[in-house]
Order: structure tokens, then sequence, then C-alpha cells
């Protein structure tokens, strides 16, 4: 593979790849030599002509995953991760699903060499996995979880494309916050930075968000990933104009608001660029990033699509919509999964002729695509399509609240209302948020106010919709 051949023999393998939080580091010449290491071990495994070899591996090993992952991209070996620390169900979920081994930390020494690991004589192949690099389960924010496959091809492409629309240089430091067993994190970072020729540096899962905070600051990080609502608690927190050394901060997986971009605009300084992504784990993840500039700012705009990936917008029918006609998502791309493992007939449903439907409700305006949310979040009130993140969005900018969910309930006899968890501000006042609410068009008012400490989210820091 050129693109791995790339990040193992560049020009410069003593530039630092990995930056340990105790000042240690790893060069790029390093991970060449540990992932030649872990290449001769996996060599044990017996090759067979009627499928390939999935391993299952915890993510607490860290950094360590960089030369498990290229060993086994050249291995041909698919990578199932799982994080057994923060998610113990899906992971007993996900090693039901492939028999064999599980790697964790003690398969590995300090310097992050694999093992001699008699037991990889029992891995099993599986015919569907061919030219698979991994098998990433999805969030699990409005569905089960699923487990998406995405290929060799898939991932490096994504990697290439977010290199080039981030312009990864050399110089630059990564920090890597969230959970490893996501593509976001995978491709979004580790494999786009790799590529790039970038320092990766990796949040210890279990510290504070302020500590992301403290490491941007100690080791010159120049580009952080987040969402929009961990943005907005770390500068709740701790002011974060004195990060001058911060070039760039690319936020994804929630809408972000007109309220919420204000708001993290002015907490940045000026020099910071700031970038709003979309994607998701069917598409490896990336689809469309843009780099927003505060005049006009719009509200769900993600830009133009990366390059190669292309874009239109249906209807219920499957029509082709014009510009500015609100529809569902499909997209299509080197960077579309190969489809759900073990789940045929769902990957029929949502991939036809190579086009993926997002499921995302969306329109194009002006060549740009904007996105509104999930299709599963619709309502009709008045005969009107309302979604959810419209409340949401209207909630968010609130004096009141500092953050919101809002829930769809259902009763027996179909009747639908809408309650809207919020987490208050400190200058928050039932009856003013009540007055702010009635100016609203009042096809968007919430049927009851609940009060909430914090919101239900996943590792990522997306809301979990599922725990309702």
């Amino acid at each position: 593979m050129k693109a791995i051949d790339r990040i193992l023999n560049r020009h410069n393998l003593e530039k630092m790849c990995v930056q340990l939080e105790d000042g240690q580091s790893v060069t790029y010449q390093q991970i060449k030599e540990i992932t030649k290491s872990n290449r001769s071990i996996l060599k044990i495994i017996k090759r067979k002509n009627n499928g390939q070899p999935a391993i299952v591996v915890d993510i607490s090993i860290g950094w360590k995953l960089i030369p498990v992952f290229l060993a086994c991209f050249l291995e041909k070996i698919t990578v199932v991760p799982v994080d057994t620390l923060r998610s113990p169900n899906l992971s007993r979920y996900i090693q039901q699903q492939f028999s064999g081994i599980h790697l964790g930390p003690e398969d590995f020494n300090k310097e992050g060499h694999l093992k001699n690991v008699q037991r990889l004589h029992r891995l099993t192949h599986y015919k569907e996995l061919k030219n698979v690099a991994f098998v990433l389960y999805t969030s699990g924010t409005t569905h089960n979880p699923k487990g998406v496959m995405l290929t060799y091809e898939n991932i490096l492409s994504n990697a290439e494309q977010i290199k080039d629309r981030l312009d990864l240089k050399e110089s630059d430091c990564l920090l890597v916050t969230r959970p490893l067993s996501y593509a976001s994190s995978i491709t979004g970072e580790i494999f786009s930075g790799l590529l790039g020729g970038c320092t990766l540096l990796f949040k210890d899962s279990s510290a504070s968000p302020l500590r992301i905070i403290k490491l941007v600051k100690q080791h010159t990080v120049s580009i952080l990933f987040l969402t929009p609502s961990l943005t907005l608690k770390l500068l709740e927190l701790r002011s974060l104009l004195h990060l001058t050394e911060l070039k760039a901060i690319v936020l994804s997986g929630e809408i972000l608001y007109e309220g919420q971009f204000h708001k993290i605009r002015a907490g940045l300084p000026k020099t910071v660029s700031i970038y709003n992504a979309y994607g998701l784990t069917e598409a490896s993840p990336r689809v469309a990033i843009h780099k927003i500039h505060t005049e006009p700012f719009v509200e769900g705009c993600v830009g133009i699509p990366l390059n190669g990936i292309k874009i239109k917008i249906l209807d219920e029918q499957g029509r082709k919509l014009p510009e500015q006609s609100k529809g569902f998502l499909h997209i299509k791309g080197p960077n579309i999964m190969k489809g759900y493992v073990k789940q045929k007939k769902l990957t029929g449903q949502v991939k036809k002729n190579r086009w993926l439907n997002t499921n995302d409700l969306a329109e194009i305006r002006n060549n740009q695509l904007i996105i509104y949310g999930r299709s599963d979040n619709t309502i009709i009130r008045n005969g009107v399509n309302i979604q959810l993140e419209e409340i949401e969005s209207l909630l968010n900018v609130s004096p009141f609240v500092n953050e919101s969910m809002v829930i769809k309930r259902e009763s027996k006899d179909k009747q639908v209302t809408l309650e809207a968890w919020i987490v208050p501000s400190s200058a928050y006042q039932v009856s003013l948020l009540r007055k702010e609410i009635h100016s609203w068009d009042q096809k968007l008012w919430p049927d009851e106010i609940v009060l909430k400490q914090k919101m239900p989210k996943t590792e990522t820091g997306k809301l979990r919709r599922t725990v309702i």
C-alpha cells in the first residue's frame, strides 16, 4: 500500500510521531521498527483462501495501536477495536461476534512490541471481511450498534481527503481526545496525521476535560478536534484566549448552532481557525469540512464535500430534488463503507448503486451542504415537519439555557408530546424562559420543561437519545 509506505519510509524518520504526556516521544523510525516487529509476529497466522482473519484489540493500549494498525494493514488482517473500560457491554457483544483472540495491554511490552502470541493460530477467517481494514461499531445515538466494515481504500482515501482539506503540515501537533474505537479518531486524526507527517498527542481517556487545555498549552498543540458542546464546556471552565499557539479547532459530532459558534469564536484567539465537519461512521467518517468565516454564519453549513465525494438530495420516493430543497442526503465516493457485518439486508437498505443514504435531512444551497439532523428526529405538527434540532437550536441560544435536548414522547393513543430537557444557566428563571419560548412559532413550543444537571452523552460527546 503506497500510503502506508509513505508513512513508514518518509524522508525524515527521526521526526517525532507520538508525543507522550510524560515528555517522552516516539519517532517515525521507532514506529517503523515496531510495525516490522509486529508483522513478524502476525505472520504466525496461517492464511486461508476463503476469507480474512480479524483481531479484536482493546483501545486501552493507546498510542501502541498505531504500529498494530499499520502491521495489520500490511498483513491484511481486519482490526476490530473495543473499549472494555467505557463500553464493557458492547465489548462483550463484539467479542461474541468475532471468535478467536482479544489483544489487550498484557500482549504488548512497554515499547509497544506485540509479544509472541501463540493463540493467534486460533483466529477465524471471514469471507465478507476481504479487504476490510476495520469493523467499527456505531455510537448508538439513535439505533442499536452496527458493525461497519471499512476497507483499506475507505480509510486511506478519506484520511488523504481530510489531510488536504485541513492542510496538515509536518510541523502540526494533533491532540487526539476521543475514543480510539471511533472513525473520527482513527481516520480523521490518526491516519490523516500520519499521512501529513504530524505529531500525535493522546489524551488519557480517564483525565478530565480540563486536561485538554493543559495539554494544548504544554505541548504546543496546533489542531484540536472537539464537539461544539465540549468546547463550550471548556470555555465555561476556563478561558481559552491564552492558547495563542493553537492554529485550528475542528468541530464535529453535532450540528453547530449560531449561538454556539459566536460563543466559541469569542472565546478563542482570533488567529485560531474554526472548522465545522460533518460525517458518519459509514463514510469513514468525513464527508465535508468547512472553514467558517464569521459573516455570514449559516447554521448547519458544512461547506462543499471533500475531494472525490458526490452528494445528492432525494425525497421520500427517491426522486432527486433541486437546490435549496430539504430532503434525504445521499453520498457516493471512495470512503463509503463496504457494508454492515453479517447484515446484508440492512446494507441493501442504505446502500444502493454505491450511493449511501445517510438518513440525515439536508439541502444544497449555493453548492454548500446544509445539515438539519437525523430524519428519525422529525415530527409533524400542524401538517409541518419539525426537527427536534430546530427547537434545541432556539433553546441553546437562550441566556437561561446552557445545554438542551428535546425528547419525543408517544402515548398509547399515539399522541406525541415534546419534552425539553435543559441544563439551566445561572440566570435561569422558568417564567422568563417560558416567556421567551412563547415568542417563537407555536409549532416549536415544547410541551414540558425538565431540568437536568447534565445531558446523557456518548464517549465522543454526542447527545445519547437511546437512553430515553
